[in-house]
């Protein structure tokens, strides 16, 4: 991990192991909202309070980027095309067409490291800084570490790029909202994922399952030394999880970032059409090779009546609506803080070693 809390949306969840930097990861406080809407159940919502988190909006809608250094002429080109299609989708699906992407030169990422979004070629990994970090540490900004294969994630290169434009923007996972789980920590009463909700929790399906339950995994514990972790805690908490590289973490309910504005536990307060919810195979196990119109890869977690949850290549309305609303009322550099953002997303993953410090993708 690099030493900024990156926090990794192992979106690569067909992935190779998330990837980290940092520490600690930002569990910003949310605030809740009463008479909620339909909107309400996809999104945290924005406070003026900056007592409350540390993130922020894009000032003026505009994610500023540029290259690592060790990108090639061949990968700038290629990244550069699928992050113009990835938010061409975007714009085509209602987003506010002030939402832009704009490359800096390497005199204004050098300089402005801290508030220019780093994009990284890797391959087989998937995983965005989720929004723009008013604080950092080490004089490490945001980061984005992107990969052209179509093994991995969404099994569609714009796709998955276009799941990670909003995490840049600041969007969270959507099946790892707390309200909708059940039976592990961090859940909260919900009624469709978890071991004995309808929708499932295939922890056992993951890639990296049989890794993790028969290679001793350790947790470091407070005072330095070591203890043995089980399978069963991998499983179920997603703080061991993450602090072991375990995918699981992209998938189990993630405590102290927010409370949703909606108070829905069920099947209907889910946005199954989302860009930012996991298709079922995402980090599975692969039989043969998946396309997007045959994923074959083992389930993780499913629809309550038992059908896979699909691969959304474009956001949905409710997606479009959340960015729009979030950044309402961004005038130039004076911004709104997000509620809904830690410092690092993760992305889906693969079973491959990730950037320093961290794992793969799912």
């Amino acid at each position: 991990m690099v030493p900024l809390t990156l926090f990794l949306s192992l979106f690569c969840l067909l992935f190779g192991s998330h990837v980290l930097a940092g520490s600690s990861i930002w569990q910003p406080a949310l605030v809740s909202r009463s008479n909620s809407s339909m909107l309400d159940k996809r999104y945290y919502y924005v406070t003026r309070d900056q007592s409350l988190t540390s993130q922020r909006p894009w000032p003026n809608r505009v994610i500023r980027y540029c290259f690592a250094k060790e990108t090639t002429a061949a990968q700038k080109s290629t990244l550069k095309k699928f992050l113009k299609d990835a938010r061409k989708i975007w714009i085509s699906k209602g987003l506010d067409s002030n939402f832009r992407i704009e490359e800096v030169n390497d005199n204004v990422c050098t300089s402005e490291a801290t508030e220019v979004l780093t994009v990284h070629y890797r391959e087989g990994v998937l995983a965005t800084t989720v929004g723009f970090p008013s604080s950092t540490i080490g004089g490490v900004g945001p980061q984005m570490f992107l990969s052209d294969s179509t093994e991995i994630g969404m099994l569609d290169v714009v796709g998955n790029f276009a799941h990670e434009l909003g995490h840049a923007w600041g969007l969270y996972h959507e099946h790892q909202n707390p309200k909708f789980w059940a039976g592990v920590a961090g859940a909260d009463g919900g009624e469709v994922f978890g071991p004995n909700n309808p929708g499932g929790w295939n922890c056992d399906n993951l890639k990296d399952y049989y890794t993790a339950a028969n290679g001793g995994l350790r947790l470091q514990t407070g005072g330095g030394g070591f203890r043995d972790i089980t399978i069963q805690q991998l499983c179920s908490n997603w703080q061991i999880a993450k602090n072991n590289g375990f995918s699981a973490s992209e998938y189990l309910p993630m405590p102290g970032v927010g409370t949703p504005h909606s108070n829905g536990h069920g099947e209907n307060d889910v946005d199954w059409q989302s860009i930012m919810i996991y298709p079922s195979g995402a980090g599975g196990n692969s039989n043969g090779q998946p396309t997007p119109e045959n994923d074959n890869r083992d389930a993780i977690l499913m629809k309550p009546d038992g059908s896979r949850i699909p691969i959304n290549l474009a956001p949905s309305s409710l997606d479009i609506a959340a960015l729009n609303t979030m950044y309402a009322n961004v005038e130039g550099t004076k911004l709104d803080l997000l509620n809904s953002l830690t410092n690092f997303k993760k992305v889906y993953k693969t079973s491959q070693s990730g950037p320093s410090g961290g794992s793969g993708c799912l």
